[in-house]
């Protein structure tokens, strides 16, 4: 999924290997969620997470109401 509003956005790829390490069912808190790559993540491998961010509505709700892509 590409974001050319957002300068730099964390490849989806590296959110999940990062929170691999988490058994299903922990809850994630990314402090600075932008566009929701870690929420994404953490919904593509079963864990629970909490986003927070200055744009409380932002890009996040947007990409998480869309149907995942599968590559």
């Amino acid at each position: 999924m590409s974001h050319p509003e957002h300068p730099c956005p964390m490849p989806l790829g590296l959110a999940e290997e990062l929170l691999s390490c988490f058994p299903r069912g922990h809850n994630i808190i990314d402090p600075y969620c932008g566009i929701g790559t870690t929420l994404q993540a953490a919904e593509n491998l079963g864990l629970s997470a909490t986003g927070i961010d200055f744009e409380p509505v932002g890009f996040a709700a947007e990409r998480l109401a869309q149907p995942a892509k599968v590559a």
